[in-house]
């Protein structure tokens, strides 16, 4: 019981703490960008629409915002588990924690090509959010020109046209980040299998103790777990 209440002490504390250093980098950044922005050269406001530039300080602060408070304690949180589960992993046997690490070192190479994938599509669905929002501020602020105009079927249609490529650009990257995780999972797993294959071995030849090969089981299983958490969280990180 006293675990329990202590354990649920330290999660109001991670939450809190986690949650309060998002909101002040959320407000320092907010401030940092308008300031940047504003203290460029007037070529630069007439390269970018204003709507754009004022978007982009609201939505990509309010992503490291969440970055901060919720990506990254979760990454801190089961990368912190992946750790410990292999210390005790390598006490109880080295040959198979060997394994499991040459497994993880696996992942982290065809991870890598996803990455790569990842950052260019998240990157293409921020400007096409962008450039959604500053159409529609555009639109607002001369409604009575495109009303006098009668072009309200042209805004609408240009409108349209930019939501289905923002729409496009994050089906995308939501399709990339779901193979990341999935596949990362999936991978994990059967490498798993292989490693338990491998510690029936060595139990069979008296290599290892019938005990020690259900512990490590168990520990293997949370390492999985929490790496298929960490996996998906630094997905969305990048």
């Amino acid at each position: 019981v006293a675990l329990f209440v202590a354990q649920g002490f330290v999660f109001f504390l991670r939450s809190y703490l986690f949650g309060l250093i998002g909101q002040r980098v959320y407000s320092d950044l907010r401030v940092a960008l308008f300031e940047a922005v504003l203290s460029k050269d007037i070529d630069f406001f007439d390269r970018n629409r204003s709507g754009d530039l004022a978007a982009r300080i609201n939505s990509d602060a309010a992503l490291v915002q969440d970055a901060v408070s919720v990506k990254l304690s979760v990454i801190i949180r089961y990368g912190l588990q992946v750790v410990c589960g292999v210390v005790l992993m390598t006490w109880m046997s080295w040959r198979l924690s060997l394994a499991i690490v040459s497994s993880v070192l696996c992942i982290v190479g065809v991870s890598a090509v996803f990455i790569k994938g990842l950052k260019s599509a998240s990157r293409r669905y921020q400007a096409n959010l962008a450039a959604m929002t500053s159409f529609a501020a555009e639109c607002f602020s001369g409604a009575k020109i495109i009303r006098s105009l009668g072009a309200e079927r042209e805004a609408r249609t240009r409108a349209q046209a930019i939501n289905n490529e923002t729409l496009g650009a994050g089906e995308s990257r939501v399709r990339i980040s779901a193979s990341f995780s999935s596949g990362a999972s999936l991978l994990l797993n059967l490498l798993l299998v292989l490693v338990l294959w491998y510690g029936v071995h060595l139990v069979l030849t008296e290599s290892l103790p019938l005990n020690e090969l259900a512990a490590f089981v168990l520990y293997g299983g949370i390492v999985a777990v929490s790496f298929s958490f960490l996996i998906s969280a630094y997905a969305e990180l990048t």
